[in-house]
């Protein structure tokens, strides 16, 4: 197997930092929703967990590839 080039794993380490703020930010916005809007913002958290998953995912590829 070819090593990982470092900037990948860094650049996935990025996208996944970006990711969990994303998601820490949606987790506030559902938690401070007004009734009338929280299940959109609940549906928009979700989201935001799903994409924080798929790229932690990606970079715990990326990191197994490096070692």
């Amino acid at each position: 197997m070819m090593p990982t080039n470092p900037a990948d794993l860094e650049t996935a380490y990025d996208a996944w930092r970006l990711a969990a703020d994303d998601a820490t930010d949606a987790l506030h916005a559902w938690r401070s929703s007004p009734t009338a809007t929280r299940e959109t913002a609940f549906t928009a958290y979700r989201a935001a967990l799903d994409r924080e998953q798929h790229v932690a995912q990606i970079l715990a590829h990326r990191a197994r590839q490096a070692s």
